[in-house]
């Protein structure tokens, strides 16, 4: 009797195990993603839910993600060191929050002046760091994260709660800045730059009079409901934030997967930044923007002789401000000099492509794959 006890025993043991097999992506595990981001905005929509869509189909469901929005789990300030700590295996980084941080990252949106088309920088700024920038990469490292890259974004526009009409009303103007190159942008034009207010605190920033208007992109209208307290759109470009990490991965996490898994998540990060960049930037604007626009009578203006001037004689002077900007945070002047170079070099190449690859989603994503992606170590 003992020995007929035994032998279910171990049958029933047997039959438990065979069904954990055989639950297979049922019992996967499902890891956290942040995100300050709201729900609706595009960053996890256009990019992220569809990164999570091709790992989870490639790896037979054994890897998934969970989104964590609006601030839920980690905040704009505290993302990276929220994936340092695993807090969350992956995030969205925007290095204007974190630049003691990540000090040489920085020197990719400092040079936000020079770019203004969104393939262009998403496909710029991938290369830079993935491929030609070792210390921002020692950067993402310092804090225990590796970077896959991010989404290009159209221009920055100036927007303002109440109407300017003309480049003199600017003067002594509240201004939301985005980083320290738009913050050179607004002294330049004789306004107070405001730094340290996040995409989603906008609109209350204007309803308080803390700012007059903002340096902010035109898909923030709907994304971040600034419509609801934008009056004017200048729509001057006025450069474009770049060098953001949307594919940011505590690195035990990564370096835990196997290498097939690992080249499943390179491989949809360039399909995901080609998708996610050329639908936000270039689709939704007039899909969604104008009519939101037209809705909400927001005034266009597309600024005067004397911003466009200030605006070039501000260009001239930028590269030796980026690179003193780099000094000030500790970084030699001849790998400021190197980076800086670098990445002026990668944003005429891809703005080259960008106009060669159109909005064809699947021509811009082999491109992305074809000059970094594949040539990433992994």
């Amino acid at each position: 009797m003992r020995l007929h006890r035994l032998i279910s025993s171990l049958a029933a043991v047997a039959a438990i195990a065979v069904l954990a097999v055989g639950a297979g992506p049922a019992s996967a595990e499902v890891y956290k993603y942040g995100s300050f981001a709201p729900p609706k905005a595009n960053v996890p929509n256009l990019s992220f839910k569809p990164f999570v869509k091709e790992v989870k189909k490639k790896t037979g469901g054994k890897i998934d993600f969970r989104l964590f929005a609006a601030s839920s789990l980690v905040g704009p300030r505290n993302t990276l060191s929220g994936i340092r700590d695993r807090i969350v295996e992956g995030g969205f980084v925007v290095p204007a929050f974190v630049v003691s941080s990540l000090p040489h990252v920085n020197l990719i949106p400092d040079l936000l002046s020079f770019a203004s088309d969104a393939k262009q920088t998403a496909g710029a700024g991938a290369e830079t760091l993935l491929l030609g920038c070792p210390e921002c990469l020692g950067d993402y490292a310092k804090m225990n994260t590796i970077l896959l890259g991010g989404m290009g974004s159209n221009p920055y526009m100036l927007q303002c709660a109440k109407p300017v009409s003309n480049f003199a009303d600017l003067t002594g103007k509240k201004i939301r800045v985005a980083g320290a190159a738009s913050g050179r942008w607004v002294k330049a034009m004789g306004a107070v730059a405001v730094g340290g207010i996040p995409p989603p605190d906008i609109v209350v920033g204007m309803q308080r009079g803390q700012v007059d208007c903002a340096i902010a992109i035109p898909s923030w209208l709907k994304g971040f409901s600034l419509a609801d307290g934008v009056k004017q759109l200048v729509t001057m470009p006025q450069g474009s934030y770049h060098g953001t990490a949307a594919f940011a991965f505590n690195r035990d996490f990564y370096n835990g997967l196997s290498r097939s898994e690992k080249g499943i998540f390179v491989r949809a990060a360039a399909n995901a930044i080609a998708k996610g960049t050329i639908e936000n930037a270039y689709i939704l604007p007039s899909k969604d923007i104008a009519p939101l626009i037209k809705k909400k009578k927001i005034a266009k203006w597309p600024g005067d002789a004397g911003l466009k001037g200030a605006w070039g004689k501000f260009l001239s002077g930028e590269v030796e401000a980026v690179i003193a900007g780099a000094q000030k945070r500790g970084i030699k002047e001849d790998v400021a000099r190197r980076v800086v170079e670098t990445h002026l070099a990668n944003l005429k190449k891809w703005k080259k492509i960008s106009d060669e690859v159109g909005l064809d989603k699947a021509k811009y994503a082999q491109a992305l794959w074809d000059n970094v992606f594949s040539k990433v170590k992994y």
